[in-house]
């Protein structure tokens, strides 16, 4: 099943067969865990649409305690990325469009998709350094920060 684009004729290059959407619940993780973190329940949900092996994620997260955790801070994924270039995600990659009670200074946040989990690390844009090179962590949040993202990526 699928449908043809942009052809006179059935060809394998312009079949697309995989076309879904659907919802998921981000969870943040701080160092891989998650021990006390607690959402607002109907201001934490995620939305998903998944074109042939893009998949574009839309998420909104409202913590109420960044619990007890520590480490690098990430969000899960609804699908696990691929790795064009073992070690590179290419042109995956997110930002933060609402961005409420960091624990400190953050001119906005990016993500940073994982090529070997269904997982995005947090980079804030902090003065003075480079979203590049700096992962979040717990010591970035607050029991009450909120945030809204789009993320883009591949999967296999």
């Amino acid at each position: 099943h699928g449908v043809y684009l942009g052809v006179t004729s059935a060809t394998a290059a312009n079949h697309l067969d995989d076309y879904e959407e659907g919802t998921y619940t981000p969870v943040v993780t701080f160092g891989g865990g998650s021990s006390g973190i607690t959402y607002n329940s109907g201001a934490t949900s995620g939305i998903y649409t998944k074109v042939g092996r893009l998949v574009c994620v839309a998420i909104n997260i409202t913590m109420t305690s960044k619990g007890s955790s520590s480490g690098t801070a990430e969000v899960s994924l609804p699908f696990t990325p691929t790795s064009f270039l073992a070690g590179h995600n290419h042109a995956q990659f997110g930002m933060a469009s609402r961005l409420q009670h960091l624990a400190v200074a953050a001119a906005g946040m990016a993500f940073r998709v994982r090529a070997d989990s269904a997982k995005a690390y947090f980079q804030p844009m902090r003065s003075g350094t480079s979203p590049l090179t700096t992962y979040g962590d717990n010591s970035d949040f607050a029991d009450n920060t909120t945030l809204s993202a789009t993320l883009i990526y591949a999967t296999s």
